[in-house]
């Protein structure tokens, strides 16, 4: 009888390591599949924000006829005008006084681009 018993518990113990074993092999497939619902999830937004951004703006758009001509001429003289150029031109100025350490560095860096690109290309043509 206490043999019967042990194999009965050793029968057990196997089924409840098949079982451990199972459930841990189930709880990871189960990180796996949300891990996959998360990324499918944001590849739907992702996609749906691309649909909205550079289909669906062109339906939302008006037609561009001959009622636009006055706000685009309007758009031109304002543009052209000396006031305009003038506050951009104090702006800018007020600006460089601000931060001329930047426009200098700035002004260096593209004055070493075209040096660069001047021996570049005296190396490629000779």
């Amino acid at each position: 009888m206490e043999i019967a018993v042990k194999d009965i518990m050793r029968m057990e113990r196997g089924l409840l390591e098949t079982l451990a074993t199972s459930y841990e092999t189930h709880l990871d497939n189960l990180g796996k599949y949300d891990l996959t619902v998360n990324e499918f999830d944001k590849n739907i937004a992702s996609y749906r924000d691309f649909i909205i951004e550079r289909i669906l703006w062109i339906q939302s758009s008006t037609f561009s006829g001959l009622f636009d001509y006055k706000p685009a001429q309007a758009t031109a003289e304002h543009f052209l005008s000396k006031s305009y150029w003038a506050t951009l031109a104090a702006n800018l100025l007020d600006d460089l006084r601000q931060n001329w350490p930047l426009y200098v560095i700035l002004v260096f860096s593209m004055l070493m681009m075209v040096r660069i690109q001047r021996n570049s290309r005296l190396y490629l043509c000779c």
